[in-house]
């Protein structure tokens, strides 16, 4: 096959059938990398096409029946959708989207276009996981599965890691073979037309709004609108990072505004590589500890979440805690809390605490937090939530709800570190037994809180750093 051996070297069959060698197209079933270039799924697609003289057919299920289905999502979603359906059309990449269940219409375009393969995204979470194995287990054709999101591909480190120490020195081993760019292949063979469904979308002659209402997606959530969608506002938000963010990103992270990219919705939605992203750090002309600093952070921290959430499948419960983070947390089950509030309570952000509160307020308005707030916002839930359990379903469904990289390896994992995944025992409190405790006050000594909640506390609630106004921390 004449296709870079990197992209080759992505992929795996799902399962034992053959390559249709009489088919007409190579089906992209485009999931989670939602971009017309540094797309290794597509490029292995037109690779396959072009070794049997066919087109490419790129499908796309708008599936809104999942958890968390909102405005905000998916009109992030289908904003950037409308950019790289336009950037592949022009490249003679045949796109069809549609509101049929993913599996049945996947399937049935494969059929309709007589296909000589079907080729498709890796992501690590449940869901995607089952949909792909069952179009795998129907289709009587092979099914590729190309992982195009994460610079080492997730599968060559072979188990789950324990922390980042455990995985960084086999990433740093392995990068030397990735971190560089394949030649994509840019001719394509026409693709053939028809087999047009009434569940078939035009992007082009819809808008966002009648699609949302079509979708029946949660309006609840509005868009979020600090981050334009697509990847052209990707490219443009990395270059302003680079030549801004960058410089002094290892000693200003923390900071209220901090260094931070900003990019993190559009990896989530694969509009931007995180390879693209990486190079260009790699190549930019800044201090070693800053271009460290960050990929560190893209590289290590990133495929650790993915790592997690591949391997380990009780990624979303406590069961998924290590040992002694489920002991400690067993043995303080009854503990009295401070404070208790509902899930309502919080997502209102109507708690007790002016710096929670302010951070919730954040991820209401933007989408994120920032993330050194962020890490106390899941504390804070775990300290007043009636249950551990009870505190952990809160803190996944504010972050699905609200958060742009919602529903994602990173969102999963960042919650859970708040239980003490990939983390180690500290001092031992009430509740939290020795998983690691945030407070006001350690809060005050690191980060600018003032600024902060002149940005996003409530007037009543601008107390001076370190002051509290219960007594409670």
């Amino acid at each position: 096959m004449q296709m870079s051996p990197d992209v080759e070297r992505r992929a795996r069959s799902l399962n034992e059938q053959p390559v249709n060698p009489a088919g007409r197209a190579v089906i992209y079933w485009m999931q989670n990398s939602q971009r017309a270039d540094a797309n290794p799924a597509l490029d292995f697609a037109v690779a396959l096409a072009n070794e049997h003289g066919v087109g490419v057919v790129v499908y796309v299920a708008l599936d809104a029946t999942m958890r968390h289905a909102t405005a905000r999502a998916f009109s992030f979603m289908l904003d950037g959708l409308r950019e790289t359906a336009a950037a592949l059309q022009q490249r003679g990449v045949r796109v069809i989207m549609s509101c049929e269940p993913p599996v049945a219409g996947v399937l049935r375009r494969a059929r309709d276009c007589d296909a000589c393969a079907i080729v498709t995204d890796l992501s690590p979470l449940r869901r995607g996981r089952r949909l792909r194995q069952e179009v795998a287990d129907t289709a009587p054709l092979a099914v590729i599965e190309v992982d195009g999101d994460h610079v080492v591909p997730l599968r060559l480190i072979g188990r789950e890691q324990w922390a980042a120490r455990t995985i960084r020195p086999v990433l740093h081993r392995l990068l030397p073979d990735w971190l560089h760019s394949p030649e994509s292949p840019r001719s394509v063979h026409p693709a053939p037309t028809g087999g047009d469904s009434d569940a078939d979308v035009n992007l082009a002659a819809t808008t966002t709004a009648d699609l949302l209402a079509r979708l029946a997606v949660d309006m609840t959530v509005p868009p979020a609108h600090d981050a334009p969608p697509g990847p052209a506002a990707a490219e443009a938000r990395l270059s302003a990072f680079l030549a801004s963010g960058l410089p002094g990103y290892a000693d200003r992270r923390r900071q209220t505004d901090g260094a931070g990219s900003g990019l993190s919705p559009y990896l989530r939605f694969g509009q931007m590589s995180p390879l693209r992203v990486a190079l260009a750090a790699r190549d930019a002309d800044v201090p070693p500890d800053d271009r460290a600093a960050f990929l560190e952070e893209l590289i290590v921290r990133r495929e650790l979440a993915s790592n997690f959430v591949y391997y380990n499948a009780q990624y979303d419960r406590l069961d998924g805690l290590p040992d002694w983070a489920s002991s400690t947390l067993a043995r303080h089950a009854d503990d009295a809390r401070p404070a208790v509030y509902s899930r309502d309570e919080f997502a209102a952000a109507e708690t007790h605490d002016p710096i929670w509160n302010a951070a919730q307020r954040e991820l209401l308005a933007r989408g994120r937090i920032h993330n050194y707030v962020r890490m106390y916002w899941g504390k804070k839930i775990i300290e007043w939530s009636s249950t551990h359990a009870e505190a952990l379903a809160t803190a996944l469904w504010l972050n699905d709800r609200f958060a742009l990289d919602g529903r994602s390896a990173n969102g999963f994992t960042n919650v859970q570190w708040c239980f003490g995944k990939h983390d180690r025992p500290w001092a031992e409190r009430p509740v939290f037994g020795t998983v690691r405790w945030m407070s006001e006050k350690g809060m005050a000594a690191k980060f600018d809180l003032k600024t902060y909640l002149g940005r996003w506390g409530a007037p009543a609630e601008a107390t001076p750093c370190g002051a509290t106004q219960t007594g409670l921390l």
